[in-house]
């Protein structure tokens, strides 16, 4: 569908917390056509620099939210991400990432109800951070 826009250019950053970095993120739409239900989204798998982020240590947020865990959106069927509206990804990594370029590997797994397997979107792609 829409793998090739699902990283958004320019959006790697490192994420501080009293000063110090604890992690980065990076925004992402949603790869579907239309919106979609957060209880939907099954899965997000993150690779940078060829470490991988399990699911579990990965936090998403629409505009304006607070950054939530798969199991918290899970339930979620009231709340849509919507098409173009760009996201954050968290993952935690103490002292962040280092400046300069950074191989990034984002994969979205969704459950639509009229598929008989889920919809996996991926995307590899390079960006730097300052």
């Amino acid at each position: 569908m829409f793998d090739r826009y699902i990283v958004v250019p320019g959006s790697l950053r490192n994420e501080h917390e009293d000063g110090k970095a604890t992690g980065f993120s990076l925004g992402v739409r949603c790869g579907y056509y239309r919106r979609l239900r957060l209880s939907m989204i099954e899965d997000f798998r993150l690779t940078v620099d060829g470490v991988a982020y399990e699911s579990d240590d990965v936090r998403f947020a629409l505009p304006g939210q607070r950054p939530r865990t798969l199991a918290d959106i899970a339930g979620a069927y009231d709340e849509a991400w919507e098409f173009g509206d760009v996201a954050r990804v968290w993952a935690a990594k103490e002292g962040g990432l280092a400046p300069g370029a950074h191989a990034i590997t984002f994969t979205e797994q969704f459950r639509i109800s009229y598929a008989p397997a889920p919809t996996v979107l991926t995307l590899s792609c390079v960006h730097v951070i300052a």
